[in-house]
């Protein structure tokens, strides 16, 4: 009788130590890797962090930077047409507007889990076609496509 309860002491001792531990990890873990701030918005004018852009990603998200100049001719169609796709897959996809006006035509970057792709003066065509290969979750249009 006295084996079996040092025994059961034993394993109680041990399951109680694994609990104050976790709790411990989980402390460190959080310290060392805290919580990343995400925008309010799928849309914006600015270049996000590199943690941030790392967490959307991690969460199979697809980040669009769009790079355009004023002068621009097509860049308002372009816009457009990038805004509506991450209106329509606002938890899929998330759009960086950035006005440089260094550059003589749009550049166009997605990043994804799958990879990353770059697009000078894109069509909508060319949008649509890289978004499919790069989405985790890709609409059904794609099937469309091929």
């Amino acid at each position: 009788m006295l084996k079996r309860i040092n025994k059961s002491s034993l394993i109680g001792l041990f399951l109680i130590a694994v609990m104050i531990l976790s709790t411990f990890a989980f402390a460190v873990l959080q310290a060392v890797y805290p919580r990343v701030e995400l925008p309010k918005s799928n849309i914006i004018d600015y270049r996000l962090d590199r943690s941030v852009r790392e967490a959307f990603l991690q969460n199979g998200a697809t980040v669009i930077t769009f790079e355009y100049s004023s002068i621009c001719e097509n860049c308002f169609n372009q816009k457009f047409t990038l805004e509506s796709i991450a209106k329509q897959y606002e938890q899929q996809v998330f759009l960086e507007e950035i006005l440089d006006e260094s550059l003589n035509q749009s550049r166009l970057t997605m990043t994804s889990f799958y990879g990353s792709k770059e697009l000078m003066e894109p069509t909508d065509q060319q949008i649509t076609s890289a978004l499919c290969l790069l989405m985790v979750s890709p609409p059904a249009e794609c099937a469309l496509l091929k």
